[in-house]
């Protein structure tokens, strides 16, 4: 997956290609694009297939309250 650097003095980052296929998960890769781009991961594992497990671990970690 590519990036293009938008604003090099604040260092803002997009995707060129973004691997969702899906209409329903909107929400979950923009909380977990952030969560990855401030971690330094790639994003290669942001896929369709793991929105479920991401949307589970979202619910968990908010009702412990982690």
């Amino acid at each position: 997956m590519s990036r293009e650097k938008t604003h090099p003095v604040e260092n803002i980052s997009r995707l060129l290609d973004v691997l969702q296929n899906s209409t329903e998960d909107c929400a979950v890769y923009a909380i977990k694009f952030i969560e990855f781009d401030m971690a330094g991961h790639r994003f290669e594992s942001l896929s369709d297939d793991r929105m479920a497990f991401y949307r589970r671990k979202m619910a968990v970690d908010i009702f412990c309250q982690q």
